[in-house]
C-alpha cells in the first residue's frame, strides 16, 4: 500500500490532532493558591474592536486589586468574529486574542491564564446559509456537525502547540500535561481549550464547560452509543459524581437556557445546528413545536433532570442575571447570569416576561466575577462591571442586589432611601409588565421608535431609560438620599419628545406609586425638596 510522505506542516498538524484526542474530554483537579475560587467570565469577544479592548481595559483595573484578581479567565464562547478561525496557526489567535488579553501594557492581566470553550461562531454556525437549510441539509446529513467540529478543533489544536515561554517545548510536552487529572493553576499556558468539553473541579465547586453547539445532537444520540465523546451522556454521569460528591455545580456553555433578546421569539435558528432528519426527530419525541435552539437546549436539560447552582452563559450581546430560586423552589430552578457583552456589538432587550426573577439587565459591556467557597458549600458571589462604570452584585441565593451603605449615611437615611428604591423598582416592574401584555407571543413585535399614540416611552429609549434607572438603584455603593432623588429623577424624565407621557409611561407609573407611597408626593416634589438650599436630611 503506497503513503504519501506528509509534508512538515501536515505532519505537524496531524500530531497536534492526535494530541488532542488523546487526551479527549477529562475531569480535572484545579489546585489554586487559595480557599476562595475568583474567576473573571465573558463571552462574545471576539471582535478585535473598542469594546473588546475597553473590556480588558476594566478587567485589568479590577484585577489590579490583589484581593480581586482572579486566579483564571473563562471566555464564553465567540472568541473570534465572525467564522472562527481557519487553522491553528491563524493571525487571530494573536490579533484578537495575545494582544488582548496578553496586551503587555495590562500588567495585572496579561499573565492570568484563560479557560476557554466555543461559540456558534466559532463554528461558523451563524446564518441559516451556513448550513445550507435549503439545500445540503435536505439530505438529513448534519452539516452543522460536519462543518462546526473541524473549525473548533483548531482552536482545540492550538493548545496543544509547543509554547516554551511556559516550559512546554513539544507537542507532546503539552499532551502529558493536559493527560494529567490535577493541575495547578500557576502552571496553566495562556490559553486552554484541551477538549470541547471537560470539567474542573476545584474543592467543592465543579465547573462543567460544554460545546453547546452540539449538545442537542448529542442528546438525540444518548444511548445509541457507549462513546465517550458523547457529551449529553458525559455530562449527566459528570453531575451525578458531582452531586454524589456533595460539590456546587457550575456549567459553562454558550446558549443560555433562559433568553431576553430576539432568540426568545426566533426559533428560525434551529436549523443552523440540525439537519432536517434532526428536526424530524425532535417533533417525533414532541419537543416544542418552533422552538428556538435555546429553547431545544433546555428542554434536552429537563429531561435528563439536570440543574446547577450556576450556569454561566453568553450569546445574547448583553449582561443580565435571572434567578428564580426564590419564587420557585421547587421546580425548575434556575439561575443564569449571561455575559455576552464581552466586546461585540450590543443588542436589545426584546422580552419583558419573568420580569420578578430578572435582577438586572445591561445594554453594555462588561464582565462578570464569579467566587466560590472551595471548603464549604455558601452561595456563590457575582459581580457585574461594565465599560458604562455600573458594578452590581449578586448571590446565588436569589435575584435581589447586595447593596453597601457608606459610613456617612444615618440609619434613617438608609431608610428613606431603600424606600424610594424600592418604589422606583415596583414602577420599574410595573413598567415591563405593561410591555409583556402588549407584546405578540409568537414575534415579541411591539417596540418601535415611535408610535402613532405618542406613547413614546415604549420606544427603545424609554426600554433603556427604564434599564439604567433599574442600573442605578441596584448599584453597590448607595449615593445619599439627596443625590439618589436627583439621579431618578434625571434618570425617569425625558426631555427629548414631542409628547406628553401616557398613563403606561416609566415617569407616571412612577408618580403614581410614589404618591401611593409617600402620603401623595411626586418625583417632582421630591426633587425640589432635596434641591432647596435650606433640605437637610
Amino acid at each position: 500500500m503506497n503513503s504519501r510522505k506528509l509534508a512538515p506542516s501536515e505532519e505537524l498538524l496531524q500530531q497536534l490532532r492526535s494530541a488532542a484526542t488523546e487526551v479527549g474530554p477529562r475531569t480535572y483537579q484545579l489546585k489554586i493558591n487559595s480557599d476562595q475560587l475568583k474567576f473573571f467570565a465573558l463571552g462574545c469577544q471576539g471582535s478585535g474592536g473598542k469594546a473588546q479592548k475597553a473590556v480588558a481595559a476594566l478587567m485589568d483595573q479590577i484585577a489590579q486589586n490583589p484581593s480581586e484578581k482572579p486566579d483564571f479567565i473563562l471566555l464564553l464562547g465567540d472568541n473570534f468574529y465572525n467564522s472562527g478561525v481557519s487553522s491553528v496557526f491563524d493571525p487571530a489567535f494573536k490579533d484578537l486574542f495575545i494582544d488582548i488579553y496578553g496586551n503587555v501594557e495590562l500588567n495585572a492581566l496579561k499573565d492570568i491564564p484563560c479557560i476557554v470553550i466555543p461559540g456558534n461562531h466559532d463554528a461558523n454556525r451563524h446564518v441559516a446559509t451556513t448550513l445550507g437549510k435549503k439545500g445540503l441539509g435536505v439530505l438529513g446529513l448534519n452539516f452543522a456537525i460536519a462543518q462546526g467540529i473541524p473549525k473548533i478543533n483548531y482552536q482545540i489544536d492550538h493548545s496543544y502547540l509547543p509554547d516554551t515561554t511556559n516550559n512546554f517545548p513539544t507537542i507532546e510536552a503539552k499532551k502529558l500535561f493536559y493527560q494529567q487529572l490535577e493541575l495547578k493553576v500557576d502552571e496553566l499556558p495562556k490559553w486552554n481549550m484541551p477538549a470541547r468539553f471537560y470539567s474542573l473541579v476545584i474543592g467543592k465547586v465543579q465547573l462543567f464547560c460544554i460545546d453547546s453547539n452540539t449538545y442537542v445532537n448529542d442528546y438525540l444520540n444518548l444511548g445509541k452509543n457507549h462513546d465517550r465523546y458523547n457529551q449529553a451522556g458525559w455530562l449527566q454521569e459528570q453531575v451525578k459524581l458531582a452531586k454524589e460528591a456533595g460539590r456546587q455545580t457550575i456549567l459553562a456553555l454558550h446558549h443560555p437556557p433562559f433568553t431576553v433578546g430576539r432568540r426568545a421569539y426566533d426559533a428560525s435558528d434551529s436549523d443552523i445546528y440540525l439537519s432536517c432528519n434532526e428536526l424530524t426527530l425532535l417533533k417525533e419525541d414532541k419537543f416544542p413545536e418552533k422552538a428556538s435552539y435555546n429553547d431545544l437546549l433546555k428542554e434536552c436539560f429537563t429531561r435528563q433532570q439536570l440543574s446547577f447552582n450556576l450556569i454561566l452563559t453568553a450569546h445574547d450581546h448583553d449582561l443580565y442575571y435571572y434567578n428564580n430560586g426564590e419564587f420557585n423552589p421547587q421546580n425548575n430552578l434556575l439561575t443564569q447570569l449571561t455575559l455576552g457583552g464581552g466586546g461585540s456589538e450590543l443588542q436589545a432587550r426584546l422580552n419583558f416576561t419573568n420580569q420578578q426573577y430578572m435582577g438586572t439587565f445591561l445594554r453594555e459591556n462588561g464582565f462578570g466575577i464569579i467566587t466560590c467557597d472551595t471548603k464549604q458549600i455558601q452561595p456563590v458571589k457575582i459581580d457585574i462591571y461594565s465599560t458604562k462604570n455600573h458594578h452590581l452584585k449578586f448571590i446565588t441565593d436569589h435575584c435581589k442586589p447586595i447593596r453597601f451603605y457608606p459610613q456617612t449615611i444615618s440609619q434613617t437615611e438608609q431608610k428613606d432611601i431603600e424606600n424610594i428604591c424600592v418604589i422606583t423598582q415596583k414602577a420599574i416592574n410595573k413598567y415591563f409588565d405593561f410591555l409583556a401584555n402588549q407584546q405578540d407571543d409568537s414575534s415579541g413585535s411591539y417596540l418601535s421608535l415611535f408610535s402613532p399614540k405618542g406613547n413614546i416611552t415604549h420606544g427603545q429609549g424609554g426600554v433603556e431609560r427604564a434599564h439604567q434607572l433599574w442600573a442605578y438603584i441596584s448599584q453597590t455603593t448607595a449615593d445619599n438620599y439627596t443625590d439618589t432623588i436627583k439621579r431618578i429623577y434625571e434618570l425617569a424624565h425625558n426631555n427629548e419628545h414631542f409628547f406628553s407621557a401616557s398613563e403606561h409611561s416609566l415617569i407616571t407609573l412612577l408618580d403614581a406609586q410614589i404618591k401611593k407611597d409617600l402620603l401623595g408626593n411626586t418625583l417632582e416634589t421630591l426633587y425640589r425638596s432635596v434641591s432647596s438650599s435650606t433640605f437637610k436630611h
